[in-house]
């Protein structure tokens, strides 16, 4: 009796077709193949080493299907692999990442490939991450019991949100190291989106961040720094990088901003003026003049 029931789980084996409910929720009808997320390409063998697995009235005939591989992943939990079960299996990550959908089954909430992991409880809510930024909270998985936040419909800092929502960044890049920020009930509903960063804007005045406030906000920067369109609100001039300074400009004001990169003359500042301006050409001695100066200089500094 042993020896048939090995060679009908054998038969079996040899005529499994993929199963239908994969999902590791349901049980299949018959013995069958539990897949791989992408066939059983030589690509998917040579990056996710993906297995398959036979599941059948041995091994059990749930199945639940193998994920996409993702370093995010936690590294010794197979999420790539197929697995086959006598009762239901729970996800290895969480169907949902965006924090939108309640989880049916406790899973993995997967953080950014720099952040951390987080097991979610069934009917919580996943908040996962692809920030590739070492620094920050927004890194790590976060699971909550209510939704959360998408990103803010109005993000000028101007206009009121109608629901909590998360307020963005422009720039994801290391050195902005740029924070998003949560806009709720206690933070505030207006949202003045994270600018791009540039070591020209006021050391510390965080630009690069995401801010929240009760209230409108004003604009950091001056969206206009060529001296030709009128401010709406208080805001930044820029002067340039080396040597020159900002200057703060009110509403109705204009401001001309500095690109210039030398030490020398007041055009380095930034300026405001209730009239449009305009910048004026860089002017550089002759070559003859600045070789002459310079040597004079010399000179002197060695006597």
């Amino acid at each position: 009796m042993l020896i048939a029931f090995i060679l009908a789980a054998t038969l079996s084996f040899a005529q499994a077709i993929d199963c239908t409910n994969t999902d590791g929720g349901t049980i299949n009808a018959a013995a069958c193949t539990c897949p791989v997320f992408d066939g059983y390409s030589s690509a998917e063998a040579t990056i996710a080493n993906a297995q398959t697995a036979e599941c059948t009235a041995i091994t059990g005939l749930f199945c639940r299907k193998g994920l996409v591989y993702t370093t995010k992943g936690t590294s010794s939990d197979g999420h790539q692999n197929a697995l086959c079960g006598a009762a239901a299996l729970d996800p290895v990550h969480c169907p949902d990442q965006t924090g939108q959908a309640t989880n049916a089954k406790s899973c993995s909430c997967l953080g950014s490939l720099l952040g951390t992991n987080l097991d979610c409880d069934a009917a919580d809510y996943c908040m996962g991450s692809d920030k590739t930024d070492p620094l920050g909270t927004t890194d790590n998985a976060r699971c909550a019991a209510t939704v959360f936040p998408t990103d803010c419909a109005n993000t000028d800092g101007q206009t009121v949100n109608d629901i909590p929502c998360i307020c963005p960044i422009t720039d994801d890049s290391t050195l902005a190291s740029a924070e998003t920020e949560d806009c709720t009930a206690s933070t505030g509903l207006f949202c003045r989106m994270g600018l791009t960063y540039t070591a020209r804007g006021t050391a510390l005045n965080g630009h690069q961040n995401a801010l929240c406030g009760a209230s409108a906000l004003d604009p950091v920067h001056c969206p206009d720094q060529t001296g030709q369109v009128l401010n709406t609100k208080a805001c930044e001039c820029l002067g340039s990088l080396i040597g020159g300074t900002n200057l703060d400009c009110g509403a109705d004001k204009y401001c001309l901003g500095s690109e210039r990169t030398d030490l020398f003359g007041n055009s380095d500042n930034a300026r405001c003026s209730d009239s449009t301006m305009s910048a004026a050409p860089a002017q550089q001695l002759p070559f003859a003049a600045a070789v002459f100066g310079t040597a004079v200089m010399a000179m002197y500094q060695a006597m």
